[in-house]
């Protein structure tokens, strides 16, 4: 997790940097980008953590979010929490485990609850964000 934490902090980097004006073309050339960079802006951990659970996005998008408004640390920490989920599901898989609810202690399964209903209104508010943004750019074309 950490490794790819990295990789996708690397990536945010050099699209913040280097490749900074490529990626902002790309962001003005599409309906869509433009919209998740209004997002981003209105709400830059909810709309990151959002598109991490909710859509498969390829690895290059990390350099069109360093181009957006979105602080490294609100950044980093949706793609650490985002994609905490797939990493888990992945490891389990991997394992051939199996969850059993019985043996999760009362305090870490409330823990979890916790986190799944904070996850639950990140993305609720990120989704309201990215459909206004969308309905005003759709206006707008």
């Amino acid at each position: 997790m950490l490794s790819g934490l990295a990789a996708a902090g690397l990536a945010f980097g050099v699209g913040r940097t280097a490749l900074r004006p490529r990626c902002l073309r790309r962001i003005e050339a599409s309906p869509t980008l433009r919209a998740v960079d209004r997002a981003v802006r209105d709400k830059p951990f909810a709309t990151v953590l959002l598109l991490r659970l909710l859509v498969p996005l390829p690895p290059v998008v990390n350099y069109v979010y360093g181009a957006t408004a979105a602080p490294p640390r609100s950044f980093l920490l949706a793609t650490l929490v985002g994609n905490f989920p797939g990493t888990f599901l992945c490891v389990l898989a991997a394992k051939g485990l199996q969850l059993d609810a019985s043996r999760i202690p009362p305090a870490a399964a409330l823990g979890i609850l916790v986190a799944i209903l904070a996850a639950w209104a990140a993305l609720l508010r990120a989704s309201r964000a990215v459909q206004r943004h969308l309905l005003a750019t759709q206006e707008t074309t």
